[in-house]
C-alpha cells in the first residue's frame, strides 16, 4: 500500500476497551529463545484500561488457583492452551506438563500485538508509557518481524523501543542495570549467537515514575531512538552494514547479505506490547538485586523453579499499579 509522508497509519488512545480490530492477544507459554517465566493469556486482571491508560501487569498463578490446587512440584499438572488459539497447538508453547523440578510458568501476563491489524516497513513509532517497577519484571515495547524473511527467531531481528528492568538496584559487576537504565536498540543473531546494538540512557530516579514518549524513527538507512522528542541516538554508522557493526563473523553475517545495509530490519514488522518476568536473556548471571544474588542461572534446567522458590525475596517488590506497564497512547506514522 502506498502512503503519503506524515500519514497516520495507526492511532490508539485507550479510551474504552481494547479493540479486536487493532489488537491481537498472544496466548502461549514462551519457549525458545528467551524462556520467560510467564504464560501469556487474555485475562482482565492482566490487561485493562483505567482512566485512559492501558495497564499490562503480571500476576501470580498461585493467587488465582491456590498453591495446593496449582501444584508446582508435587502432582503432575498439565497446562493446555491449545483451545485458546495458540499458534502451534501441540508445541511447548501451548501444551506443557509439570513434574518434579520442571514446573509450569508461575506468572500470568499479557502480550498484545498489531500483527493482524497493521504491519509496516519504516515509519515513526511512538509509545507514551510509564515503565514498571518490581524485581525481575521486563516491559516489552517491541517491533517483531511479520514473515521472518531471514530465518527463525532473532535471525529476522527484534527492535526494542524502550526497556528498563524493574529492579530498583540491580548490579552486574559494578554497573547498575536496574530501573535507572533505559535500553533501546536492536537484537539479531543465529541460534544462541545473539547480539545487538543498544543505546543506554540513565535517569537517576528511574524510568517508573513518569510517562515519557518513546520514539523510533525507522528509515531505509537508519534506526534512531528518541525520548520525549530529544537526544536522538542512531544505530547505524555511515558506510557500514548493521551485521558488520554488530561484529558477526562472515559465516554468520552471510545470513543478511541478501538484504540492505540495515538487514534484517528491511522487512515488514508489527508492534508488540507486553510485560514479562525473568527468562534467560535480560538478567546476567551473578547479578545482584539490592544485594541479593539473582536466584537462577540462565539456561539451567531448574531456572524457573529456582526463581519461584525465591519469591519471598521478590514478590514484595511488586506493587499493584507501579508494577504494570502503563501506556497512554500509540502512534505510527509514515515518514
Amino acid at each position: 500500500k502506498t502512503v503519503c509522508r506524515g500519514e497516520m497509519l495507526f492511532k490508539e488512545d485507550f479510551v474504552n476497551s481494547l479493540s479486536n480490530d487493532k489488537w491481537t492477544y498472544e496466548v502461549k507459554m514462551p519457549w525458545i529463545p528467551d524462556y520467560e517465566f510467564v504464560v501469556f493469556q487474555k485475562k482482565d486482571q492482566n490487561a485493562f484500561i483505567k482512566n485512559g491508560k492501558l495497564y499490562l501487569k503480571p500476576t501470580l498463578l498461585e493467587d488465582e488457583f491456590g498453591e495446593m490446587e496449582f501444584s508446582y512440584t508435587k502432582a503432575l499438572f498439565k497446562r493446555n492452551l491449545s483451545p485458546h488459539f495458540a499458534r502451534m497447538p501441540y508445541s511447548e508453547e501451548c501444551v506443557r506438563q509439570a513434574a518434579t523440578f520442571s514446573i509450569l510458568p508461575p506468572i500470568e501476563s499479557t502480550r498484545i500485538t498489531t500483527k493482524d491489524a497493521i504491519t509496516f516497513k519504516y515509519g515513526m513509532i511512538q509509545v507514551r508509557a510509564k515503565l514498571p517497577l518490581g524485581d525481575w519484571i521486563v516491559p516489552e515495547i517491541w517491533l517483531e518481524p511479520k514473515r521472518k524473511l531471514y530465518g527463525p527467531s532473532y535471525a529476522s531481528g527484534r527492535i526494542r523501543i524502550a526497556m528498563a528492568r524493574g529492579n530498583k538496584n540491580l548490579l552486574a559487576g559494578d554497573q547498575d542495570i536496574g530501573n535507572r537504565q533505559l535500553e533501546s536498540g536492536i537484537l539479531m543473531g543465529v541460534g544462541e549467537n545473539i547480539r545487538g546494538r543498544t543505546i543506554i540512557r540513565d535517569k537517576i530516579d528511574g524510568w517508573h515514575k513518569h510517562f515519557h514518549n518513546y520514539t523510533l524513527m525507522w528509515t531505509p538507512d537508519n534506526l534512531q531512538f528518541l525520548v520525549d522528542g530529544q537526544h536522538e541516538e542512531s544505530i547505524m554508522n555511515p558506510g557500514a552494514t548493521l551485521a558488520d557493526l554488530v561484529e558477526f563473523d562472515e559465516n554468520t553475517a552471510i545470513t543478511w547479505r541478501t538484504g540492505t545495509k540495515i538487514a534484517p530490519f528491511d522487512q515488514e514488522f508489527y508492534l508488540s506490547l507486553g510485560i514479562s518476568v525473568g527468562g534467560m536473556r535480560d538478567f546476567p548471571d551473578e547479578s545482584t538485586s539490592a544485594g541479593h544474588e539473582k536466584p537462577w542461572r540462565n539456561m539451567a534446567v531448574k531456572a524457573m523453579l529456582n526463581f519461584w522458590q525465591d519469591r519471598h525475596h521478590w514478590r514484595n517488590s511488586w506493587d499493584d499499579e507501579r508494577s504494570a506497564l502503563q501506556i497512554e497512547h500509540v502512534r505510527i506514522k509514515a515518514l
